[in-house]
């Protein structure tokens, strides 16, 4: 059954392991951890991402051994996070040592740590979380399993087990001295078993932290890697939900569910401190069972596990978190187990309860209660299950839930429609733009970090628009920074704003010099009246991937016009039943959106003017660009020679295309 229940839990892990583009923080992985050189990551990398030394050389060498494709990074976090199902199966087992409940107990543990949302959403992820989790639980195990049966082999493994889980993450020791507090309370004749077993864990990462991030701790330039630090209510309404079914319920639903989870847990605890003494007929002489009857100390010890385990992480965590900018559910992963486990007792101690062989000496009343209180299990298990399946359907079907941007779409639109002498800027600073990107222009962040001075940045654009045919934005700046929309301000102040729209979800802009450069124009295409020479055009196919279509009309003024002009560009074809006209997509404005105008403009000058028209209504087909000028208050066009438009070009709108 173990098996079974492992087979369903590496099924969810690797099922689309590489159909999710990597997000930043995975990207990050890649590129600083497995790509590049070791001894680069030790002395640049983790000088400013705090993880032991162990995090990245395993990275490193399963890179090397498996290549770097997000299919392969995220497989290693998959494969040891699946040690947390068995792991949790041997302890509900060993846990749970009354009559009938144990093989239940362990069970019900592995499906649920198979299913868990969490669990699967970080095994799919190209971090350490998953795999710190599974060997948590896995250490955890050991260590039951040592104290249980002592022996030297035993402690020996648990003490391999712990070095290795601490030396990948840190926040591992938490858990560890929180498991030496209970070996202290519940099994002190241990305790040196303990001790000894689980020093070189302490003495290794403690000396991987202060040879690799001491200096930035000192320096006292270490805040955290997020923006919370403790709060009591987020304890409660985010991590509790969170750390029982996941991030991928909407936030309403997520907030609602903390009180019946706390209701289950103290529910939980109540029930197993309060376990059923075995009757004569239920003891076989011999048996683990029967032995932990007669040894009430070794069952009193066993019921303080499950609340020591829960909740002295969380406050030792919670401790840390008055200090630094680490408040996130993540960072609590290993009380994952802990809290399936309780669970599961709690349900199969229901159901337990009321499926019982019926004894005869007890009222007819009774036996009505225990069945209603099998019901209440049965109901408690369907409900947490229904809530674990609808926050796995989300995170694998609900684009809302996506676990990163689809930054491979921004990126391949880019190496489709930039120049080497183009600039590209990403707003937000994140690495999954620069692990897909591979275009010919240059990228850089801007602002590269929150306080960068304005001055600075300003200077940094005001350099590179004297040295760029153009400057491209991606992203959105991060709200919360200081410097947010300072580059966004300078761009729209200094230069042209040329092509704009969203590919996929992420939001690029292309910005031109004012000044039209000599290759950009050609010979005289037409004459508007004696008011203007169309010299020029540029209409850029396919269209953009949020479905309009972008062009650029280059006007030499002949003369000056007696009032302002418009220009308008359609797209002309069969009859629209709409309009019933050849019309289907226009734009009207001035010349470049009405910072020039007709009647005062510079004649001999080129002036780049840019329009937009939408094709997501357009169907599939063949059509015609026409542009002209025309006098806003009578609707009276400009002849260009015998007609009153100039046809640009024939254009055939691909119906995917327009709609994406």
């Amino acid at each position: 059954m173990v098996v079974a229940i492992t087979m369903i839990g590496a099924f969810l892990r690797f099922h689309d392991l590489a159909q999710v583009p990597l997000r930043g923080d995975e990207a990050f992985t890649v590129l600083y951890w497995a790509r590049q050189p070791l001894n680069v990551s030790l002395t640049q990398t983790a000088t400013i991402e705090p993880h032991p030394v162990l995090t990245y050389a395993i990275f490193h060498g399963w890179g090397l051994a498996t290549g770097t494709s997000a299919f392969t990074m995220r497989l290693l976090p998959a494969l040891v996070n699946l040690l947390g199902i068995p792991a949790v199966y041997v302890l509900g087992r060993r846990l749970t040592k009354t009559a009938g409940r144990a093989e239940g107990v362990g069970l019900l543990a592995a499906l649920l740590f198979a299913l868990h949302p969490f669990e699967i959403w970080h095994a799919q992820d190209a971090r350490n979380n998953a795999i710190w989790a599974g060997l948590s639980a896995a250490t955890m195990c050991i260590g039951v399993m040592a104290l249980e049966k002592p022996s030297r082999q035993r402690w020996t493994l648990y003490g391999l087990c712990a070095a290795l889980t601490a030396n990948m993450f840190y926040f591992e020791l938490l858990f560890l001295t929180t498991f030496g507090v209970y070996v202290f309370l519940a099994r002190r004749r241990q305790f040196r078993e303990w001790v000894m077993a689980a020093l070189p864990a302490f003495v290794t990462s403690i000396a991987s932290f202060v040879i690799l991030q001491g200096a930035l701790i000192a320096s006292g330039s270490y805040a955290g890697t997020i923006a919370s630090r403790f709060d009591f209510n987020l304890l409660l309404s985010t991590f509790l939900p969170v750390l029982s079914f996941g991030e991928t319920l909407p936030a309403d639903v997520s907030s609602a569910l903390w009180p019946f989870i706390i209701l289950a847990l103290v529910a939980g605890l109540l029930a197993q401190s309060k376990l059923t003494p075995l009757s004569p007929l239920q003891r076989d002489k011999g048996s683990q069972d029967t032995m932990d009857a007669q040894h009430p100390g070794e069952l009193r010890s066993k019921r303080l596990f499950l609340p020591i385990m829960l909740l002295l992480p969380v406050v030792l965590f919670s401790a840390a978190a008055l200090r630094f900018n680490i408040f996130t559910p993540r960072y609590l992963l290993p009380l994952v187990p802990i809290m399936i486990l309780i669970f599961s007792g709690l349900v199969i101690g229901l159901l337990q309860r009321g499926w019982h062989r019926r004894d005869v000496s007890r009222p007819l009343s009774a036996s009505r209660l225990n069945r209603g209180i099998a019901l209440g299990g049965i109901a408690l298990l369907i409900g947490w299950l229904s809530v674990t399946a609808s926050t796995l359907n989300n995170y694998y079907t609900a684009p809302a839930y996506a676990k990163s941007r689809d930054w491979p779409a921004l990126t391949e639109y880019l190496a489709a429609n930039v120049s080497a002498d183009d600039l590209v800027i990403q707003l937000s600073v994140d690495s999954a733009f620069g692990f897909y990107y591979n275009a010919a222009a240059d990228d850089i962040a801007l602002p590269g970090y929150p306080t960068q001075p304005a001055d600075e940045i300003r200077a940094i654009l005001a350099r590179e628009a004297t040295q760029r045919r153009s400057i491209w934005i991606v992203g959105q700046s991060f709200p919360d920074w200081p410097s947010a929309g300072i580059v966004e301000d300078w761009l729209q102040t200094h230069m042209q704003s040329g092509r704009a729209g969203v590919a996929a979800d992420l939001n690029y802009r292309q910005f031109v010099t004012w000044d039209v450069a000599p290759g950009e124009t050609g010979n005289v295409l037409a004459t508007f009246g004696e008011v203007a020479e169309l010299v020029g055009y540029q209409v850029f196919l396919p269209p953009a991937p949020s479905g309009h279509l972008t062009v650029w009309l280059y006007w030499r003024p002949v003369s000056s016009s007696e009032k302002p002009l418009k220009v308008f560009v359609h797209l002309l074809g069969e009859i629209n039943p709409q309009t019933g006209t050849p019309l289907w997509s226009q734009d009207d404005q001035f010349p470049q959106d009405g910072l020039i105008n007709t009647d005062s403009w510079e004649t001999g000058r080129v002036y780049r003017d840019i329009y937009t028209l939408p094709l997501a209504d357009v169907p599939g087909g063949e059509y015609m660009l026409h542009v002209g000028f025309y006098d806003p208050d009578t609707n009276e066009r400009l002849t260009a020679g015998e007609s009153d438009s100039y046809p640009l070009r024939d254009l055939t709108v691909n119906v995917q295309k327009s709609t994406k």
